[in-house]
């Protein structure tokens, strides 16, 4: 190749290479395999949901544990099946639409009778598709009256062959109609097919046939527009639209009268009424975008959507779905390396998923907006980053990032000792601290509108932090949002450096609380933090690549500082210190008060807990010990007496752990656990 390959890696992190990675997506478009499928049609769920809607004219009758301890044994013998349905009627059912099949001869000799009450009542039964060698019975095919050019047995579903009824029932019944559903790529139904064709015949499905069988009418209009069906009919009723294929997206926010067979059928009084077995193990739910269903609830979700005259279609036009990439893309590319380029990217993404809303809500079309939002997410990311690699290519910035998380000393030494920047690391004794912000959002809300303004306050916040660990000579790690991680004790060796980190959180404390006077003043929210500071054993170095690297940590106790600082919340105190570090720092020792033993979460080795107390009584430290005796022993009630006398000490400075350890110790009175050894086990991160 006459390329280099520094010429190649050019090319590569131009802006303008994004249009490949655009004709790329365009590609797995038109291709459209399963995984694309999959987030079209979870996509078409989201859009599709609805608040629930009582139907007023179908109701679900279910053979469930109820029905089989009133009649014992499931199947039935078919005279307590005509028997179920005789008391339908009897109870004010229109129409009784049997999703239970019959194939074989009643054991028990009741085919005749339920015969007999099939020529009494209006009642629909089933058939379903199944393999060629399970057919024993003729089944019962649709007429179809085709309106148009074509024929539409090459579009609807073919299936090998019918499991009928036995023909005394099956010629007996008002209708047969198909129960077979065909779910989508992922196994979850959403489309019903109305028509089945087999071995030269056609088969409606269930849920149209209910309507053939109310106007009376023999057979059913198709509808076909240059050789591909658009919609079937039953005379009195409207058409019902469907895809090339027979089918229709049912509306899955129906809700229907439901009641259990051997139980109060009143309810389903001039309804159409599904029969259909609910029992454990005698039933198999499907899958649907509102949950598993039973077969019933299925067909009865069709039958309503068709009521409803709810013609769901879904606009899949690769045509559209590339001129959208193509025009989007080519916009976003262009657009990216400019300051409006963000804006452009997400305006276009909402307007594509606000037009597929647009058009279901008044239009009732699903367009699929998930793949065009998703490539052009991709295609303004490659283009972004390509242009971050291509800037910083052209700036020399190690001096400036390391002195914004290294001391000038330290900084210093980098510069001295360039070797300390290759890759590796080596195991040190540090501290550790993390600070954070608490009720973070509630702080955020106040600028909604001016996210410029939370950035500069998020500075004021970070700054006297940053100033505070420095000065003692901590190695600021990393920003994470509003958090902040420092160590001491590298990349130099800095003596009492747990000391100095307990210090520094003492030091940061007066600085916050300057900071609250200012944003008081200014009528803003005070910011409240909880800072984690732990010790041990770990690993530091620059970690990274060849090309990009950074001077951290790793190691077990990183992980445990920063669940301290997670935990200083749930204990109602700002700092949370760990026992290696408070027993390095003894001079400090008497303002630093123990507050528990716990297992941090995927921990199994129990910590002692210490948080910092500035106004010292001795006499209620005594007591704060004795209450924790109490406490890890099980007294709970003497525990509790401590708290009573301890609220209030030390100026409030523990009130509010003493308060959520009361609540702790009700929980424990309540559920006392039978393995207590006074370790409480964190839950939480």
């Amino acid at each position: 190749m006459s390329l280099s390959l520094n010429r190649l890696r050019d090319i590569v992190v131009s802006p303008r290479f994004a249009f490949f990675t655009l004709f790329v997506l365009i590609l797995l478009k038109v291709w459209n395999p399963w995984p694309v499928q999959i987030v079209q049609v979870k996509y078409y769920d989201w859009v599709m949901q609805q608040p629930v809607e009582q139907s007023d004219q179908l109701a679900l009758a279910d053979i469930g544990e109820k029905t089989l301890l009133e009649y014992g044994q499931y199947p039935f013998p078919r005279d307590i099946v005509a028997d179920i349905i005789i008391d339908l009627f009897d109870a004010g059912a229109e129409l009784v639409v049997m999703n239970i099949m019959f194939p074989e001869d009643d054991r028990f000799g009741g085919d005749a009778r339920l015969a007999q009450v099939l020529e009494s009542y209006p009642v629909v039964l089933s058939q379903t598709m199944t393999a060629c060698n399970r057919t024993r019975a003729p089944p019962r095919a649709t007429g179809i009256a085709v309106i148009g050019d074509g024929t539409i047995g090459n579009s609807v579903p073919e299936i090998p062959c019918v499991l009928a009824n036995i023909p005394v029932l099956q010629e007996r019944a008002l209708g047969v109609g198909m129960t077979a559903t065909l779910p989508e790529v992922d196994g979850v139904v959403r489309r019903a097919p109305l028509l089945f064709t087999s071995q030269g015949r056609f088969f409606a499905a269930v849920s149209i046939e209910v309507l053939r069988v109310f106007s009376g009418e023999p057979s059913y209009q198709a509808k076909l527009e240059q050789g591909i069906l658009k919609a079937l009919r039953v005379p009195a009723f409207a058409p019902v639209y469907t895809d090339p294929a027979g089918r229709i997206f049912v509306s899955w926010h129906n809700e229907f009268t439901r009641v259990e067979v051997g139980d109060d059928l009143s309810d389903v009084a001039g309804k159409v009424v599904f029969l259909g077995a609910t029992a454990a193990g005698i039933a198999n739910p499907v899958p649907t975008p509102a949950g598993a269903m039973f077969p019933h609830d299925i067909q009865a979700n069709v039958l309503q959507t068709m009521l409803d005259e709810k013609t769901i279609m879904a606009v899949e036009d690769i045509f559209i779905d590339v001129l959208l990439l193509i025009v989007f893309g080519s916009i976003i590319i262009l657009t990216a390396t400019r300051r409006v380029g963000l804006y452009v990217a997400v305006g276009s993404v909402i307007a594509i998923v606000a037009g597929s809303l647009v058009l279901f809500q008044f239009r009732d079309l699903l367009f699929d907006a998930s793949y065009p939002s998703l490539a052009l997410t991709l295609v303004y990311g490659h283009t972004y980053s390509a242009m971050f690699v291509k800037e910083r290519k052209l700036k020399q910035l190690i001096q400036q990032q390391f002195a914004t998380y290294l001391s000038k000393e330290l900084v210093q030494k980098l510069q001295q000792n360039p070797e300390l920047l290759k890759l590796g690391g080596e195991t040190k004794t540090m501290t550790f601290l993390f600070a954070d912000i608490r009720g973070f959002t509630a702080v955020s809300e106040q600028y909604k509108g001016d996210p410029a303004a939370l950035t500069e306050l998020i500075n004021r916040f970070l700054t006297p932090m940053t100033l505070r660990i420095l000065e003692s000579g901590g190695t600021i790690d990393k920003y994470m949002g509003d958090c902040i991680m420092a160590f001491w004790n590298a990349p130099i060796d800095v003596p009492n450096h747990e000391k100095l980190a307990i210090e520094t959180s003492l030091s940061m404390m007066e600085s916050l609380d300057d900071l609250n006077a200012q944003l008081q003043s200014e009528g803003l929210l005070p910011i409240r933090i909880g800072i984690g500071i732990n010790t041990g054993s770990c690993v530091v170095g620059n970690m990274g690549s060849d090309v990009r690297f950074d001077y951290s940590v790793l190691g077990d106790a990183v992980n445990l500082a920063s669940r301290l600082e997670g935990s200083s919340k749930e204990y109602g105190v700002v700092t949370i210190f760990g026992e290696k570090t408070v027993s390095a720092a003894p001079s400090l020792q008497r303002h630093l008060v123990e507050i528990d033993l716990m297992i941090v979460k995927g921990k199994v080795e129990p910590v002692r807990i210490f948080t910092y107390v500035k106004s010292i009584e001795s006499d209620a430290i005594d007591h704060h010990i004795r209450f924790l005796a109490d406490y890890r022993a099980g007294n709970w009630q003497a525990a509790l007496d401590h708290i009573a006398a301890l609220k209030g000490r030390h100026k409030g400075m523990l009130d509010a752990y003493y308060e959520i350890m009361a609540e702790r110790i009700a929980l424990l009175v309540a559920d006392p656990p039978g393995d207590w050894d006074g370790v409480f086990k964190m839950t939480t991160k």
